[in-house]
C-alpha cells in the first residue's frame, strides 16, 4: 500500500467520524428541543415596499363634479330655457333656485384652473422641445374644456336674466345685466382676472361692482383677448361672411362686436355656432342664445368684428394674471 493511498483512507475515516459526531449532537439537541448551527434557518432578507408615487389629480373633471352637485344642465333643459326666454315668460322657480348655487359652480371652475396651472408649472422641468409640445397640449385642452363649461353649465344659468342698459348683476337672476357686463362675468366665471372698483350710483341701487373692462368699446375688448392675426372685420356683408374665418380657426370661444352691442360666440363645428348675448327683442328681453346666422342683432349690424380668445389670453389665465384696461369716461 503506497503512501498516497494511506493518506486518502485516513482522510475518509476522519470525515466519517466528523459526520457521525454531528449526527449524535443533532439527536441530543432534538431531544432537548434546540437546534444545531447547521439546522438554523437562513435569515430572510427584509423586503421594503416601494412607496407609491402620488398620481397628480387629472384635470378636466369639472363635468363630473358639476353632475355630482346637480349643476350640469342637459341639452334638453337648455332648449327649454331658451324657448321660455324668447317667449318672454317668467323664469321658473327651479331655475332661480339653481342660480343660488352659482358661487359653488365658480369654486369648482377655480379648482379646475388651479389644476391646469399646476400641470403648466410641471412642464418647466422638461427639455425645451418637450416643454413646448406639452404646453401646446395644455392650452388646447384648456380652450376646449372652457368652451364646454361655458356652453353646458355657466351660460345656461344666465338665460332669462333681464337686460338693462346700466345692469351690473354679478349672479344670474339677481338683477339686470348689460351686454358688456354679461361678457365680462361669463369670462370671470372661467377664472379670468379683472380689476374692479366699488361705486355708489344711487341710494336706491346701493353699491355695485364696476369693471373697467365692461365699459370699454367692443373692439377694444376683443383686442385684449385676441391677437390681430385672429381678428376679422366685416362691413355690410352680414354674418355669412364670418364662416370662412370660423372654419379656418376652428372650435373655441369668440367675442363678437356689433355696431352698439357685444356678445360671445361659441363655435364647435358646422351648424353649431351660437351667439350668447344680453339684449332685447320682440316680446323678450334678457340673456338668450341664438344662431349666429339668424340673429336679428347680428344681421342688422353694419359692422362685425370677431376675435378668438388666443393662446396669450389663456396663458395669462393659467398664470392668474389680470387684464388691466382703462375705459373712456
Amino acid at each position: 500500500m503506497t503512501k498516497t493511498t494511506k493518506m486518502l483512507l485516513w482522510g475518509l475515516s476522519c470525515l466519517m467520524v466528523l459526520i457521525s459526531s454531528v449526527g449524535w449532537a443533532a439527536d441530543g439537541r432534538r431531544a432537548s428541543g434546540s437546534r444545531t448551527i447547521l439546522e438554523m434557518p437562513r435569515k430572510k432578507r427584509p423586503r421594503y415596499r416601494r412607496a407609491k408615487a402620488k398620481k397628480p389629480i387629472p384635470c378636466g373633471i369639472w363635468a363630473k363634479k358639476l353632475k355630482r352637485h346637480h349643476l350640469m344642465i342637459s341639452s334638453a333643459l337648455r332648449r327649454q330655457r331658451i324657448a321660455t326666454a324668447l317667449q318672454g315668460a317668467r323664469v321658473p322657480k327651479s331655475i332661480r333656485q339653481m342660480a343660488r348655487r352659482y358661487p359653488q359652480l365658480l369654486r369648482i371652475m377655480e379648482q379646475e384652473r388651479l389644476c391646469w396651472r399646476r400641470a403648466w408649472s410641471r412642464t418647466a422641468k422638461l427639455a425645451p422641445a418637450a416643454r413646448k409640445k406639452q404646453r401646446r397640449f395644455i392650452l388646447r385642452n384648456v380652450a376646449e374644456h372652457s368652451r364646454r363649461a361655458l356652453e353646458e353649465a355657466i351660460l345656461p344659468m344666465w338665460i332669462g336674466t333681464p337686460w338693462d342698459f346700466y345692469g351690473t348683476a354679478v349672479r344670474p337672476h339677481q338683477k339686470s345685466i348689460a351686454c358688456g357686463y354679461f361678457v365680462t362675468h361669463a369670462l370671470r366665471s372661467l377664472g379670468f382676472r379683472f380689476p374692479e372698483t366699488f361705486l355708489y350710483r344711487s341710494s336706491q341701487r346701493g353699491p355695485m361692482q364696476i369693471f373697467e373692462v365692461a365699459k370699454l368699446p367692443a373692439a377694444k375688448v376683443i383686442a385684449l383677448y385676441a391677437p390681430p392675426s385672429q381678428q376679422i372685420y366685416v362691413s355690410r356683408r352680414g354674418p355669412t361672411a364670418l364662416r370662412p374665418f370660423l372654419r379656418r380657426f376652428g372650435p373655441g370661444i369668440y367675442i363678437l362686436a356689433l355696431d352698439t352691442h357685444i356678445g360671445l360666440v361659441l363655435h364647435h363645428g358646422p351648424g353649431k355656432t351660437y351667439f350668447w348675448h344680453s339684449s332685447y327683442g320682440e316680446g323678450w328681453t334678457g340673456v338668450v342664445r341664438e344662431s349666429l346666422y339668424t340673429s336679428n342683432d347680428v344681421r342688422s349690424s353694419r359692422v362685425l368684428v370677431l376675435g378668438k380668445v388666443g393662446w396669450r389670453a389663456w396663458t395669462r389665465w393659467l398664470q392668474g394674471k389680470g387684464f388691466f384696461a382703462r375705459s373712456v369716461q
